[in-house]
């Protein structure tokens, strides 16, 4: 899942991806595999460093000026 990418998403774009989830999609039996590499092997690339802090700061809209 890409979830870097929706923390700069509007509330209402957010709201009709889960909208379309619950009711537009039908569950999938899969088998997922196993992984090939150690379970932390993608882990160094998720740090503050390179995606940002916790909470993310908001993201001004369009509408919104900044301050100075």
């Amino acid at each position: 899942m890409p979830w870097i990418a929706f923390r700069h998403l509007p509330d209402d774009d957010i709201r009709a991806i889960v909208a379309y989830l619950k009711n537009g999609v039908r569950p999938v039996t899969n088998r997922v595999p196993d992984s090939e590499g150690p379970p932390d092997f993608w882990a160094s690339e998720y740090t503050p460093d390179k995606i940002g802090t916790w909470p993310a700061p908001p993201f001004p809209t369009a509408r919104e000026r900044v301050p100075r």
